[in-house]
């Protein structure tokens, strides 16, 4: 959206975060009766996905290895990590403490998407897949109103270029497995393949 846009509907640029919902536009559930009443009221609703080798690996590079002090501290005190912000953290030991975390304490960015989405709960009427976000986005938009497409901008790549370094992180035989066990319902439920050479491919699963 450009700073034109935003303004049109009252907004500046400063309060597009799409981290901070209190500052967004759009309303959200604030509880989990909010939410079951929303789901009751059959609005439409999507949801979208991504391969839990790219993801995964997107989110610790992000938010551990590159992340300044401010935000690491937050994702260490998460992960019960010391409090020594000039730790290294690697790759395997990141997924070491994944693996020893249950799934209500893991941080969104890499909770197991099958709970996070509430997948089993939300009867989605669209399914994207963030390895072909940019056709899913359109046909979601399309559905609820053609005119929004207008609004959006194509995107292209992540910037943290995961899927250009899997092997490099991967490298280890452990790793792949630990993702495999963690992520077992991702892979199941939405259609990836467990194999890291295909990480980067559109998962079987089609757009409801």
């Amino acid at each position: 959206m450009s700073s034109a846009q935003a303004s049109e509907y009252g907004y500046s640029m400063g309060l597009l975060n799409i981290h901070n919902r209190n500052l967004m536009p759009l309303n959200y559930p604030r509880t989990f009766d909010e939410l079951l009443s929303a789901i009751a009221s059959r609005p439409l609703r999507f949801c979208f996905v991504r391969n839990p080798f790219t993801r995964l690996l997107s989110a610790y590079i992000d938010k551990i290895e590159s992340s300044v002090n401010a935000r690491r501290e937050l994702f260490f005190k998460e992960l019960l990590v010391s409090d020594d912000l000039q730790q290294t953290l690697s790759f395997r030991s990141f997924l070491n403490l994944l693996k020893r975390q249950n799934i209500s304490s893991m941080n969104p960015h890499w909770r197991v998407q099958y709970y996070q989405s509430m997948f089993g709960l939300i009867n989605f009427t669209h399914t994207g897949a963030f390895e072909r976000f940019n056709e899913d986005l359109s046909r979601i938009l399309s559905a609820i109103n053609p005119i929004l497409l207008q609004y959006i901008s194509r995107v292209d790549e992540h910037h943290t270029k995961a899927a250009e370094l899997l092997e490099s992180y991967y490298s280890a035989p452990e790793t792949v497995e630990i993702v495999r066990e963690i992520y077992r319902e991702d892979f199941d439920t939405f259609g990836y393949s467990r194999e890291l050479e295909d990480a980067t491919d559109i998962p079987t699963l089609s757009l409801s």
